[in-house]
């Protein structure tokens, strides 16, 4: 089975466009199948729990959630802010 057509630059920026705002989260309609990268899977996840909680999506809620997760060792969210 052929590997699907996907960019890690597209969905890193995906991601990190979801800093902006929950609206964003709200507004678009993805799953975390629509991510190539299983890592950004985890991350959208993890956006999409935040913005069910009413809590502010940032770096550092993202990145609780993935502490709190046992993740911090898979997952390294630094391109979000870069």
């Amino acid at each position: 089975m052929p590997t699907p057509p996907w960019d890690q630059k597209s969905e890193q920026a995906l991601l990190a466009a979801f800093l902006l705002g929950a609206n964003i989260y709200k507004q678009l309609d993805l799953s975390v199948d629509d991510f190539y990268d299983s890592n950004h899977q985890q991350v959208y996840q993890i956006i999409g729990e935040i913005c069910e909680e009413g809590m502010e999506v940032d770096y550092v809620s993202i990145n609780a959630k993935i502490k709190a997760k046992g993740l911090m060792d898979k997952i390294d969210i630094s391109y979000l802010t870069s």
